[in-house]
């Protein structure tokens, strides 16, 4: 066994069998048949969920899926793939969708910033101006004092 499947992650049973759409005594089923091919991607260590069933690499994925199908009438493999195509699809409209508001976040965030910088240049000069006043405004009465 190579590293990337020691180090590969994880998933329960009940994620498998939600990801792909079947029960999940039917994953169970096929795992529990110890498969010699199977049986790399099983870890039997550590107990994924509640039910104290193994884990299992998700890059052992495809070929259970493979072995689930063999026990699935084909037009209920053809639904199940067709929902999880639409979903995809759906999936990838959300993503390009969020994608385009990032950007216009990203733009308005831009914008927004060089308002701030302007407004606090603008702040700062104030600040001087209003210092400058006020010194003025000391010097007179302390030269008016010092006429009185």
């Amino acid at each position: 066994m190579d590293k990337r499947k020691l180090n590969a992650k994880k998933i329960s049973v009940s994620e498998i069998a939600s990801y792909i759409g079947v029960a999940e005594v039917v994953v169970q089923s096929v795992i529990n048949r110890q498969d010699v091919d199977l049986i790399p991607y099983l870890d039997e260590s550590t107990q994924s969920d509640e039910t104290g069933l193994p884990s299992f690499s998700i890059e052992g994925l495809p070929l259970l899926v493979t072995k689930v199908s063999y026990n699935i009438p084909t037009a209920d493999i053809i639904d199940n793939l067709s929902q999880k195509v639409q979903h995809l699809v759906l999936q990838q409209e959300e993503i390009e969708n969020l994608k385009k508001t990032n950007d216009q976040l990203a733009t308005s965030n831009e914008q927004l910033q060089g308002l701030i910088n302007s407004l606090t240049t603008e702040s700062e000069e104030l600040q001087v101006k209003l210092d400058e006043a006020e010194s003025n405004v000391n010097w007179r009465n302390l030269f008016r004092r010092g006429k009185s």
